[in-house]
């Protein structure tokens, strides 16, 4: 059976209509696609509820340049996450307080791409691996490498005594400072009577490495000063560790577990 319309008027509302959906669809394809592209879930999409979820904490909680990372590295971070034991959105938000996801970027010291690796690191790192150093300039190799360090770290601070946020955080503040300068930290923190294995004691004994410090110094080393030497840029690390949390803690809210 079919229709015929006479009337002008109806033509143009259907067609009106029709533009108004496909703009909707069009929209959360817009959303939906790099998600699914991403492909770094464990387990599909059994659920409608899911679905929705994640639609709306990307469109309300994810930037557009953490969408396009995902959507072209995504598989990349999850591998080498899963391979190294490491949380692949822990690894997000580490890349987006180092490099602000630009895999061209370099510090005024030399650290370069997604992971900002040193260039001491650098060798180390690719000659645990295996690799040409060279390798760990491309996008996916320094992403592997960033990981693989990042993982090694966190085994450093493989402590009964230390809980598991305490134990990232420590290794994000290594990540950044320096694991011996972590040690000097958490070696002041016994002497004034803190807990070493707490972010924040160890957090709160950075500053004191400080050469201000110095007379205080003769009593905790030897070398009458800290084994890395004086930290002046302590409250840096600080901040790079709570804002990489804080980006970690808003990726765990978009991206749950179960997901």
């Amino acid at each position: 059976m079919a229709f015929v319309f006479n009337n002008p008027s109806i033509w143009e509302g259907i067609v009106q209509q029709f533009e108004e959906l496909m703009k909707k669809v069009l929209f959360n394809a817009f959303w939906f696609v790099p998600v699914v592209l991403f492909g770094c879930f464990e387990g599909s999409f059994p659920g409608k509820s899911e679905k929705i979820f994640i639609l709306d904490a990307a469109k309300t909680k994810l930037d557009t340049r953490s969408l396009t990372i995902l959507n072209k590295y995504g598989s990349t971070i999850k591998k080498y996450s899963d391979f190294y034991k490491m949380d692949w959105r822990l690894i997000m938000a580490v890349m987006k307080v180092e490099s602000q996801f630009n895999h061209t970027a370099e510090s005024h010291r030399g650290a370069r791409g997604f992971m900002q690796i040193m260039p001491a690191t650098r060798i180390e790192v690719a000659e645990k691996l295996g690799i040409d150093p060279n390798q760990l300039e491309d996008p996916h190799g320094n992403i592997r490498g960033g990981i693989f360090y990042l993982s090694r770290l966190y085994g450093y601070f493989d402590n009964t005594e230390i809980n598991n946020e305490d134990r990232i955080k420590l290794t994000l503040a290594a990540y950044n400072a320096g694991f011996r300068r972590v040690l000097d930290a958490q070696k002041m923190a016994k002497y004034v009577n803190d807990n070493p294995n707490e972010w924040n004691s160890v957090k709160n004994s950075f500053s004191l490495l400080s050469k201000k410090y110095a007379s205080l110094h003769k009593y905790v080393w030897e070398e009458k000063k800290p084994t890395s030497g004086y930290f002046k840029d302590w409250q840096q690390t600080s901040n790079y560790v709570e804002s990489v949390m804080t980006y970690y803690q808003d990726y765990k809210t978009v991206f749950p577990p179960t997901v």
